[in-house]
């Protein structure tokens, strides 16, 4: 027999949200005790739907260490899972898919001298997650991130990437 919806995701509750711009926004759900994700992975976070569900992808910003799972969101209008999170406040509950899920993952990084991460948008979120690994750190003599966005006020990581010099 196969196991119901509800047996494969959990009810999380949304800890803070961030507008960055109109249509960019960032937030951070609980992370229950079991769940596990490598850097590089994304998540399916979801919400009830009538009698359905609603779920995306969303790649994970968090170190694979940290106690909350912080998401980057692109509002598309007209999009579905856009109008949700537009509405979503602090204290609400999100879905979260038990697995999470994906490839781009350091372990198939070939080791060498530099590591070049080339993103645009959204794109930057796994490599949030990735460069937070001290792993990462030790592999490689340079690592050099490159987010291309349409305009200035979209490059809302530039002061997290600065506070990493000071990380341990």
């Amino acid at each position: 027999m196969a196991a119901s919806p509800e047996a494969k995701f959990t009810e999380e509750k949304v800890l803070w949200i961030k507008h960055h711009t109109p249509k960019l926004m960032t937030f951070a759900i609980s992370r229950p005790e079991s769940y596990r994700f490598s850097a590089g992975q994304f998540s399916r976070l979801g919400f009830r739907d009538g009698e359905g569900f609603i779920w995306r992808a969303y790649s994970v910003v968090s170190a694979e260490y940290a106690d909350t799972l912080e998401y980057f969101a692109v509002l598309i209008e007209g999009g579905p899972m856009s109008a949700r999170f537009a509405a979503m406040k602090e204290g609400d509950t999100i879905l979260l898919d038990k697995t999470a899920t994906g490839f781009l993952l350091p372990e198939r990084f070939p080791d060498g001298k530099d590591l070049v991460m080339l993103c645009t948008g959204s794109g930057i979120a796994p490599f949030l997650s990735i460069i937070e690994q001290p792993e990462i750190w030790q592999r490689f003599d340079r690592l050099v991130l490159a987010h291309s966005v349409s305009y200035a006020n979209e490059l809302i990581f530039n002061q997290r990437l600065a506070d990493l010099k000071k990380h341990p």
